[in-house]
């Protein structure tokens, strides 16, 4: 009695089983803490939909709200933001890297203490903000025993947001489509948002309604939008900086402002 928290859902059972059986040397052990910080994960269902650049401007864009916030790259098969930002050492820290905003990276070699640490920067931090990259077999990766799934597994229970950047091409919105339905075949903790990358200005098109039906699994999911723009990402990356620093004017920038208001509401 009281050694853990007693499984409400088929989700929450089956983490309870595989934590403690089936990998016992990757789960985290952790005394209970005040959660102070709203977390919000940041993915996408196909590569080159944005999810790193809205994870880097979202956390910004909290922190020049005054709000104190860890950025954590959390692709750790392929992390990123370090090289986008231009700051060495995240790996085996948390490094500030500007006012109110820290950042670090989540690593296989150090993945049962990085996960440790995810917990105690929730009574740390006002916000933190996961790029996960890539999301395929959602699924099946929250019952997996292989290391890439133990982040994903951890979001599932533990962040208040779970946003999924995409595009409107057929291809991204197929595989939007089918994360979706495995999220809500499944029982997780986070509210889920779809964030429209890219999209063209205008009246609404053939895009927009196909974007609509793809989100169907999830009922009461919001789509928030951000503008083709992509002469300001490319100065962004260029100049290993935010959105803010190289042109605070730019329509994506206002778009993402918009979103980091919504969140902090």
């Amino acid at each position: 009695s009281g050694a853990s928290n007693f499984p409400s859902t088929a989700l929450e059972l089956m983490a309870t089983i595989r934590g403690s059986l089936r990998a016992p040397m990757v789960r985290a052990t952790r005394a209970s803490i005040t959660r102070t910080a709203r977390t919000i994960a940041i993915s996408t269902a196909s590569h080159g939909a944005g999810s790193t650049l809205v994870a880097i401007n979202l956390a910004t864009e909290l922190s020049l709200l005054g709000y104190k916030t860890l950025l954590v790259d959390s692709d750790c098969s392929a992390p990123a933001i370090s090289t986008l930002l231009g700051h060495r050492g995240l790996r085996d820290n948390v490094l500030r890297i500007a006012e109110n905003l820290w950042a670090t990276e989540i690593s296989q070699n150090n993945l049962a203490a990085d996960i440790n640490r995810l917990h105690e920067a929730q009574s740390q931090y006002q916000y933190l903000v996961l790029d996960l990259g890539t999301i395929k077999n959602f699924a099946a990766s929250l019952t997996s025993r292989r290391w890439e799934s133990e982040i994903l597994i951890w979001v599932s229970h533990n962040a208040d947001q779970l946003c999924f950047v995409t595009r409107d091409t057929k291809i991204a919105l197929e595989r939007l489509r089918g994360v979706l339905r495995e999220c809500a075949q499944n029982s997780i903790r986070p509210a889920i948002s779809i964030i429209h990358n890219m999209r063209t200005p205008g009246k609404k098109s053939d895009r927009d309604e196909s974007l609509l039906q793809s989100i169907k699994p999830i009922p009461h999911s919001e789509i928030l939008q951000i503008p083709f723009d992509p002469r300001s990402a490319q100065r962004a990356e260029n100049n290993n900086s935010s959105l803010y620093e190289v042109n605070e004017k730019s329509a994506l920038r206002r778009s993402i402002t918009e979103i980091a208001g919504r969140f902090a509401q």
